[in-house]
């Protein structure tokens, strides 16, 4: 799978050669990096990026502090020397385990150091597709609003928005922040990123004005905003005063206007962004929304940020949302997943098994 210039494939199916017998791992990523090349006896070699670990003396170390005369180990032979080093190598594509189950594994029948991802165990997103997504994030093309809103691409006009609201008080404490999601298809999904409005110090006012003047920038983008708290007068003045019908609800009565966060509709929210991204059905490209998915976890059944706010993932998983709304002029379909690219060698069999098809049926709170 192709994402943002890093491959990976998510691992249902195999278990990875360890020196503790067959390991679980998530996944395998492909990068293009500089390489070292270590050689041992006979000319045998192993080619890796400079920033590799290895375990040398039951210590973890750096591929480019590695010497001539140090020892790593190998599955057949033991503790084997390095006899030289090749620095020049140039740039090449590649391959890593991610999240191997104790961290060690054989590669080239070398012990290898896994790359120990930083995140919670139980983040809702998984590893891999974290480890991708934190390695993806770019600048944004312009920045207006005085450094509030980035724009990662302008409007196209065949295209549909959608922006996932997340409104805040403004007082300097949690942030309001707006998404702005270009639909490219829907049958199957597929959506991008492409500006991110994020403030913690504009008032509610401000921010239903921003709101529909970004609505209308964005071709009439559809608004799904959350209601609870501050959200209701955001909503309000956006409803009644600016009367900007693009604002999505979930009734016709005024305690029904937008979207209501609840036991019922955050969960399916937060779900169905992480089957959306998980399955590279859209591409995220801010740092602020990637970073706060890194630590957004899942808790005695609830969501929130562990280390950083969730602002940007409230914003997100409200306009992804929009999905089971039914407005679109195509019901959405998943992307299949391409199981036939076996890039592991000879692993043995995980079972796996998901259902999504509470997806499909709609509901209202």
């Amino acid at each position: 799978m192709e994402k943002h210039g890093i491959m990976f494939k998510k691992n249902i199916k195999y278990k990875i050669s360890t020196p503790s017998g067959f390991k679980i791992f998530s996944g395998i990523r492909m990068k293009k990096a500089k390489i070292i090349r270590f050689y041992f006896i006979d000319n045998e070699f192993i080619d890796v990026t400079e920033d590799h670990r290895f375990v040398v003396d039951n210590k973890e170390k750096i591929a480019k502090d590695l010497k001539i005369g140090d020892y790593l180990h190998h599955k057949v032979f033991g503790n084997i020397k390095i006899t030289k080093i090749n620095n020049e190598i140039g740039i090449k594509k590649v391959y890593d385990p991610i999240d191997v189950d104790g961290n060690l594994y054989f590669g080239n029948n070398i012990v290898n150091h896994n790359c120990e991802f930083l995140g919670s165990t139980n983040t809702v997103i998984n590893t891999v597709t974290l480890e991708t997504l934190l390695s993806s994030y770019i600048e944004p093309e312009h920045i207006d609003l005085n450094g509030r809103l980035y724009i990662y691409e302008k409007p196209e006009k065949e295209f549909q928005y959608i922006l996932g609201v997340d409104p805040a008080k403004g007082t300097g404490e949690n942030h309001s922040v707006i998404q702005i999601i270009k639909i490219i298809s829907s049958v199957p999904i597929k959506l991008e990123q492409v500006g991110v409005f994020r403030d913690n110090l504009t008032d509610v006012y401000e921010q239903a004005d921003i709101i529909d003047r970004l609505s209308n920038y964005y071709n009439g983008a559809y608004i799904m905003c959350e209601n609870n708290g501050e959200g209701s007068a955001v909503i309000q003045r956006l409803w009644w005063e600016i009367e900007n019908e693009n604002l999505i609800n979930t009734g016709n009565k005024a305690t029904k206007l937008g979207i209501r966060s609840s036991r019922v509709t955050k969960p399916r929210a937060v779900l169905l962004m992480k089957k959306i991204i998980e399955d590279g059905s859209i591409k995220l490209i801010d740092k602020n929304t990637i970073e706060e998915l890194a630590s957004f976890i899942e808790e005695k059944n609830k969501y929130f940020g562990k280390d950083k706010p969730d602002d940007c993932v409230s914003a997100l998983y409200w306009g992804i949302y929009l999905l089971e709304m039914n407005i679109l002029d195509d019901d959405f379909e998943f992307r299949e997943r391409d199981e036939t690219e076996d890039i592991w060698g000879i692993l043995e069999d995980v079972k796996s098994e998901e259902n999504w098809d509470w997806l499909f049926t709609s509901f209202h709170d």
